[in-house]
C-alpha cells in the first residue's frame, strides 16, 4: 500500500523529479529549449506552417490562421480599417490590397514567434466554409472569372483531363482561351478528383491542411 506521508508534496504519487538534471539533458538532446517553449515557433520552422497564412496581433491577442476563399479578402479589410487610422496611406491601400498590407504588418513568421512568448497563449482561430461551397467559389473566381489564372494552366489540365484533349491542341492557345469560358463546374471537379491533393492550387486546397496549428 502507498504511505502517503512518504509522499506529501506529489498529488500525483508520482516521483519528485529533479529538474536542474533535466533541462540540460533535454538541452541536448532536443535541440534547444526554443522548441518547448513556444508551439508557433516550433510550427513555423520544424513543421513548415505557411507563414503567409498566419495573420497576428499582440495587442488584442490572437492568431488568424487564414484559408482562401472564405471571404478571407474581406476579413482582411476589417482588420486594417480597425488597425490604422482613417487618415492613414496604409488604410488607402490596405483597402484595395489587404494581402499585401497585412504580409508587411502582421505576419507571423519565426522571428516574430520566437521574440514574442505572448503568442503562445494567445486566441488562435480560423475560419471555414462549407467545402461545396468554398469549391464553387473557386471555379467562378479562378477559373470562370479570371480563366486566365495561372496562364491558363488549370483550364489547360482541365481540358486535358475531362475532355481528352492531347498534349498538342493545349499548345493551341488561342483554341485553349476559345474554350475557357465554356468550362464547367463538373469539369472542374473532374479534374480535381483527377489530381493528386498535394499538387493542388491553396485556393481549394482542402482547409485542414492549411490549419495544421
Amino acid at each position: 500500500s502507498v504511505n502517503p506521508s512518504r509522499n506529501v508534496n506529489n498529488t500525483s504519487h508520482c516521483p519528485a523529479i529533479d529538474m536542474g538534471s533535466i533541462l540540460p539533458r533535454l538541452k541536448e538532446f532536443c535541440g534547444g529549449m526554443k522548441r518547448f517553449k513556444n508551439n508557433w515557433y516550433e510550427l513555423i520552422t520544424m513543421y513548415d506552417m505557411t507563414t503567409r497564412r498566419l495573420v497576428y496581433d499582440l495587442d488584442k491577442n490572437y492568431v488568424w490562421v487564414t484559408v482562401p476563399k472564405i471571404a478571407s479578402s474581406n476579413w482582411k479589410r476589417l482588420i486594417i480599417a480597425d488597425k490604422f487610422k482613417p487618415e492613414s496611406i496604409r488604410l488607402v491601400k490596405g483597402l484595395e490590397k489587404p494581402h499585401v498590407i497585412l504580409e508587411w504588418c502582421c505576419q507571423l513568421d519565426s522571428s516574430v514567434a520566437l521574440n514574442n512568448y505572448a503568442l503562445q497563449r494567445a486566441f488562435t482561430f480560423a475560419l471555414i466554409r462549407h467545402p461545396w461551397t468554398r469549391l464553387y467559389s473557386a471555379y467562378m473566381d479562378k477559373i470562370v472569372e479570371y480563366a486566365r489564372f495561372d496562364h491558363y494552366n488549370y483550364i489547360k489540365y482541365i481540358l486535358q483531363i475531362a475532355r481528352g484533349w492531347s498534349n498538342h491542341q493545349i499548345r493551341d492557345t488561342g483554341s485553349v482561351i476559345e474554350q475557357a469560358a465554356t468550362v464547367t463546374f463538373t469539369e472542374f471537379l473532374t479534374m480535381l478528383a483527377s489530381s493528386d491533393t498535394d499538387t493542388y492550387n491553396i485556393h481549394w486546397t482542402p482547409w485542414f491542411t492549411l490549419t495544421k496549428a
